[in-house]
């Protein structure tokens, strides 16, 4: 899957079902890490990390050496 298909990608089956045009990574809401738990900040961090790499196109194999997590287990939205 291209990288532009991916920004545009929204089925039922997706979160990001219904959203017009790209999305904006720049326009996600800030998150103070920082107030969470290690254990939560971390698991945070990797699955920010998975989200951002899948939308520049990264296989699921890179996403699970980088972030330890893939298409086998699902990002909760």
């Amino acid at each position: 899957m291209t990288r532009r298909s991916r920004l545009r990608a929204g089925s039922p089956l997706h979160c990001d079902a219904g959203l017009p045009g790209d999305v904006d990574l720049g326009n996600w809401a800030a998150i103070d890490d920082l107030a969470l738990s290690v254990e939560r900040r971390t698991l945070y961090r990797q699955r920010e990390r998975a989200i951002r790499l899948y939308l520049e196109g990264a296989t699921d194999i890179q996403i699970k050496a980088a972030c330890g997590m893939g298409a086998s287990r699902p990002i909760a939205c």
